[in-house]
């Protein structure tokens, strides 16, 4: 769900419009007109994906469940990078998708995500892409470092809840029993368990996929918002992509990277507005530094409240089975699309105490980021939690939220 909105500089002031559905609004000013600075925007295309190996039949689906979008400012350059953008995208998405298959160029399928969770306790090994042992390989580190909150071998548990915030589904706004619970999370891998379950041989590209003692049955893979944030990063990162200057690089509308200098602004800054997660309004502006990146998960767009008052979202902690109701969202700034959205969902599954630990922990393996965190107080009102390094970037608070600067470690 949206909750970045980039500012111009007629946007500066206090914002009192309330947006229903946030998209990135992007006023391009360059001092005092916004005709005065060009944009172009480029997205992916639908993909063609695969339910059966054994049959024809194809569905268009959207990658990475969302969309990419790049805005750029020099139309040439951007238009020249839009089949490789695609293609990139196409590929990506493909290799990481853990619901359907797809075929390469020739017409041959894959080996991607989905195929890895089919061979799960076959005892096979299954030959894969880098970029798949890549992406796995960070996914382990990061499960490991929240302690499980955040674990990629969560797939039953995410499964179990997925349609209870489905508005289609005969299950929605119904909790999975306990039973259920209990019996799926025997299915997530262990962070304990995750090396001897989970084989990668790196020399060749292989992956082994053990039972899990206990699973009843199947463990799986999920990536989530991993997957975009990822591939995000590697967009960013190609000197192609670098070669066009400024731009915005959009992963579904709740990961962005900003590259280079705004020239929609006088200052050559950027600036992010994030969205007050209980009025639907503004809550804070944000300065962000050139070529870094803004990810903020909160679980309100997709979620019910139960008849108790209890608020489900759907964002899974995979230690306990069931959605945190401490955060209400969590917006980090760091140098990583794929860390600071990993960061930021596995905050979303954590009291404070928690947080602080885990943001010790991310301190010393070398993640610096900048953490602000949204909270009911006792009131029902709106409170903002911010690291010292968050608050030496806010420009401006919307709302009348209280705020207060959390602190952590030595």
């Amino acid at each position: 769900m949206v909750r970045l909105s980039i500012l111009s500089d007629n946007e500066g002031g206090r914002m009192k419009k309330v947006f229903s559905f946030i998209i990135i609004i992007i006023c391009l000013i360059s001092g005092c007109s916004c005709d005065n600075v060009t944009k172009t925007t480029i997205f992916s295309s639908h993909i063609k994906a695969y339910s059966s190996k054994n049959s024809n039949s194809y569905s268009l689906v959207s990658p990475f469940g969302t969309y990419i979008s790049l805005v750029g400012y020099n139309e040439k350059k951007v238009k020249s990078v839009e089949d490789e953008f695609n293609n990139l995208v196409e590929r990506y998405h493909a290799l990481l998708d853990r619901n359907y298959y797809y075929k390469d160029s020739e017409g041959n399928f894959i080996n991607n995500i989905k195929v890895i969770n089919d061979s799960y306790g076959s005892n096979n090994s299954v030959d894969v892409d880098e970029i798949i042992i890549e992406i796995l390989k960070e996914g382990i580190k990061y499960t490991k470092l929240s302690n499980g909150k955040f674990n990629i071998f969560s797939g039953s548990i995410v499964d179990l809840w997925e349609k209870r915030f489905d508005i289609t589904s005969s299950l929605y706004k119904v909790d999975p029993s306990g039973d259920e619970v209990r019996e799926a999370l025997k299915c997530v891998v262990k962070v304990s368990d995750i090396d001897s379950v989970f084989v990668i041989d790196d020399e060749n590209n292989k992956v082994k996929f053990n039972k899990v003692s206990g699973c009843k049955e199947a463990s799986s893979i999920t990536l989530g918002a991993l997957a975009k944030s990822f591939f995000l990063d590697k967009l960013a990162k190609q000197e192609t992509f670098v070669n066009i200057g400024s731009a915005i690089y959009d992963a579904g509308q709740s990961s962005i990277i900003v590259k280079g200098e705004n020239p929609t602004r006088e200052s050559k800054e950027w600036f992010i507005a994030i969205k007050d997660s209980l009025s639907g309004g503004n809550a804070v502006q944000l300065k962000v530094a050139n070529d870094n990146a803004i990810s903020t998960s909160s679980g309100d767009y997709k979620g019910y409240i139960k008849e108790d008052g209890t608020r489900r979202h759907h964002i899974i902690d995979a230690t306990s089975g069931y959605p945190s109701g401490y955060l209400l969202a969590a917006t980090v700034v760091g140098e990583s699309a794929m860390i600071m959205d990993v960061v930021s969902t596995s905050l979303m599954c954590m009291n404070l105490e928690e947080i602080k630990n885990y943001l010790i922990l991310l301190e010393d393996a070398g993640v610096k980021i900048k953490v602000l965190l949204q909270v009911k107080d006792e009131n029902n009102k709106l409170r903002l939690l911010l690291n010292k390094d968050m608050n030496s970037i806010v420009k401006e608070v919307y709302s009348d939220a209280s705020t207060e600067v959390f602190v952590y470690g030595a």
